[in-house]
């Protein structure tokens, strides 16, 4: 258990009270965006600034209003989606999420991981409910996860897969925490509330740690339901342009895989030790072999 729980909550008030005067500060009224939005598009989307506001590429923070008696009204009625990482765990009670038409009730020491720009809604069950969602902005994700590559590829492949929705029935990942992940999840909290001298820090490193189970759990969990883990970026590359070599770029390929271009050039080119120019384009060769002949040739300095 959190030591001082109390503290914290009054950590997390105090810290939506400060948010709340910077978006009142700036001229924001997210609720009025939302409401317009889902009028028009029957759903709204958050940009990165307007969560964002503290400097940091993490914000942590509470569903609902566990300091009061009654939540003066339901949270989070209208479906959003957003470019960056969430995760909820449940700390206590209950959380019911929404996610692109799937219902999911977690229990206490659950945590769910959205699959970025899943529409999805939420809702603590009660005000005695304590949920922590965790904001991640997706560069601090991916640059994790470059680090995790370098150990075990096919490993971090699947799960950034399952993450990003690729090849998978459903946008988000759901974990039965134990014991080691209840007091990771549990000591990023109290990193984050504490704000002691380099926090950020250490929660970055406790994220790397916390992606890494994450990670080596997932692909037991799909090895036992008798699921593949073996995605090769060089193979799904090689598909692509023998499908696509006349008009291919990096920013078709990147949103065909589900990356950023910047992210997936990083990829390529720790996969190939070169970087990633579109010349090959204008190659005749349509084979896979020519074709990624020419890519050795063309990812060039």
């Amino acid at each position: 258990m959190i030591q001082d729980i109390n503290d914290y909550l009054q950590a997390a008030q105090k810290q939506i009270q400060e948010y709340q005067k910077i978006m009142a500060d700036r001229g924001i009224d997210n609720r009025k965006r939302a409401e317009e939005q889902n009028k028009k598009y029957g759903y709204s989307t958050i940009p990165d600034e307007e969560w964002f506001v503290f400097g940091s590429p993490i914000f942590i923070m509470m569903h609902g209003c566990p300091w009061e008696e009654k939540k003066y009204h339901k949270e989070n009625e209208y479906p959003h989606n957003h470019d960056f990482f969430e995760m909820s765990y449940v700390y206590r009670g209950a959380f019911h999420n929404t996610i692109e038409g799937y219902t999911i009730k977690q229990p206490e020491n659950t945590l769910v991981l959205l699959s970025p720009q899943a529409k999805h809604c939420c809702d603590t069950v009660n005000h005695q409910d304590i949920v922590f969602n965790f904001l991640i902005k997706r560069e601090l994700i991916e640059n994790i996860f470059l680090q995790m590559f370098s150990e075990s590829e096919p490993v971090c492949r699947f799960f950034l897969d399952s993450l990003y929705n690729v090849r998978q029935q459903k946008p988000y990942l759901f974990f039965e925490c134990d014991n080691v992940l209840i007091s990771l999840i549990h000591s990023m909290i109290e990193e984050y509330f504490g704000q002691q001298e380099f926090y950020q820090s250490i929660i970055k490193s406790k994220l790397t740690e916390l992606f890494s189970r994450l990670s080596r759990m997932h692909k037991q969990q799909n090895r036992e339901l008798g699921e593949t883990d073996s995605y090769h970026l060089m193979v799904q590359i090689e598909t692509y342009l023998e499908q696509n070599y006349s008009t291919a770029t990096l920013s078709s390929m990147a949103e065909f895989f589900h990356y950023t271009p910047s992210y997936l050039s990083k990829l390529i080119q720790q996969q190939f030790q070169k970087n990633f120019l579109p010349c090959y384009r204008k190659s005749a060769y349509n084979t896979p072999a020519g074709i990624l002949a020419i890519l050795h040739c063309q990812l060039t300095r």
